[in-house]
């Protein structure tokens, strides 16, 4: 089992829902969700955001991150090896902004149809995030 499956099903039962009533909130079927929590299918992207609002959760707790943000920084585990390999700020290190975004655009390329819906879902949840934090600046 995933962290995936283990947390469905327990934030499920934790809101006493069963999985046809999850399935009704998602427009799916009993089956479906059944194999998500028996880790058999994994969700796509866009299902797995559905998921956690469904669930009134983010989609990082559902997939069993500790992800939390605290002044400004991500604290999910994963986040310090990602910092050791680009930098305290998250940003440009040694290499040259044109630099930077080549080698993002060179693995934008690269992606199939699945990536690309991926990183765009994160990319929206991002830029929604900051505009917000944004707004509540500007008096």
């Amino acid at each position: 089992m995933s962290d995936l499956s283990d947390n469905l099903r327990s934030l499920r039962k934790k809101l006493n829902l069963s999985q046809q009533d999850l399935a009704d909130r998602m427009n799916t079927s009993k089956q479906v969700i059944s194999r998500y929590e028996r880790g058999e299918r994994d969700p796509k992207t866009e299902t797995l955001f559905k998921l956690a609002d469904a669930l009134g959760v983010s989609p990082w707790e559902l997939i069993g991150w500790d992800y939390t943000v605290e002044e400004g920084h991500c604290l999910a585990p994963e986040w310090d090896a990602w910092q050791q390999t680009h930098g305290e700020k998250g940003g440009i290190s040694s290499k040259s902004k044109e630099q930077e975004e080549s080698d993002i655009l060179k693995k934008w390329n690269a992606l199939d149809n699945y990536g690309k819906c991926a990183v765009k879902a994160v990319l929206d949840v991002e830029y929604e995030r900051v505009q917000d934090d944004i707004s509540k600046e500007d008096p």
